[in-house]
């Protein structure tokens, strides 16, 4: 083998990256033509720079897809628990209806769920605004744009966070399992990883069960106190007796 068929062979591995680049760009004509057979004599490290985008592309595809996975198990748990709270809600009393505690605890758990997605970077669409509008400080108006988007976004979260406490108030007080409800919100809480309302509903939980405890000790004392009354009047009866 001589020199002829080592060159010979080397073109005809770099021909195919060269029309890959050919038939996969956009552009000037020309431009294109002369990177294709400069790529056909110089295709080594061109075959490296694929290898290396599609490997990471995959890598990127794979990650996205378990992000996308981990989403979509959280927001189906997140459902099931929403649902579990009607379970608590009394049927006999028009404090709160079922269609508005849905739609409490779904507007709470929406709006705390896209607040902890955000990165405090802005996104395209705020950036697209003032590029159409013109202006030449994209990055500082998107980021101002940004930051008061997120106060928005957390004066509503802030209020559905009030709203859903207001109808856990209700739950307890109307229902007769506080143990459960008190786990239930709990682990519902927990799973959006809101610390400040799972303190709330920590305290929730305790205030209601020491008040169940308190009306579990006063009916006792009364049961006992009633049981006593017909045994004081038999011994005044029997007192009665024996004087006469």
């Amino acid at each position: 083998m001589n020199y002829t068929d080592l060159i010979i062979i080397y073109l005809a591995g770099g021909s195919p990256f060269g029309v890959y680049y050919f038939f996969n760009s956009n552009g000037n004509k020309k431009l294109v033509w002369l990177k294709s057979v400069l790529i056909i004599f110089v295709w080594i490290p061109y075959a490296f720079q694929l290898l290396y985008s599609n490997v990471t592309s995959k890598l990127n595809n794979s990650k996205l897809s378990d992000i996308s996975n981990q989403q979509n198990t959280l927001r189906n748990n997140l459902a099931k628990l929403q649902r579990g709270f009607e379970d608590y809600l009394p049927t006999n009393k028009a404090e709160m209806s079922l269609f508005e505690l849905r739609e409490i605890i779904e507007r709470y758990s929406e709006l705390t769920t896209i607040q902890s997605e955000l990165n405090g970077k802005p996104a395209n669409h705020e950036k697209e605004i003032f590029r159409i509008n013109g202006n030449n400080e994209i990055e500082i108006s998107a980021i101002c744009l940004n930051r008061r988007n997120h106060k928005r976004l957390l004066s509503h979260q802030t209020q559905a966070k009030s709203d859903f406490l207001k109808s856990l108030r209700i739950l307890f007080n109307s229902t007769k399992d506080v143990k459960k409800l008190g786990e239930h919100s709990i682990e519902f809480v927990k799973l959006l990883n809101e610390d400040e309302a799972l303190i709330s509903v920590f305290e929730l939980y305790k205030e209601f069960s020491q008040t169940l405890q308190e009306s579990n000790v006063s009916n006792s004392e009364k049961d006992l106190w009633t049981t006593q009354e017909p045994k004081q009047s038999n011994t005044k009866q029997i007192s009665i007796r024996l004087q006469t």
